[in-house]
């Protein structure tokens, strides 16, 4: 989705809880 750095730490909190990745996504990139 994003351009983050931490991929791997994106997915595994994809898989846990998809909620919180996109609070993640959307504070490591606030262009979306």
């Amino acid at each position: 989705m994003a351009t983050a750095p931490d991929k791997e730490e994106d997915k595994t909190l994809n898989e846990t809880n998809p909620e919180e990745s996109e609070v993640k996504v959307s504070l490591k990139a606030p262009l979306i």
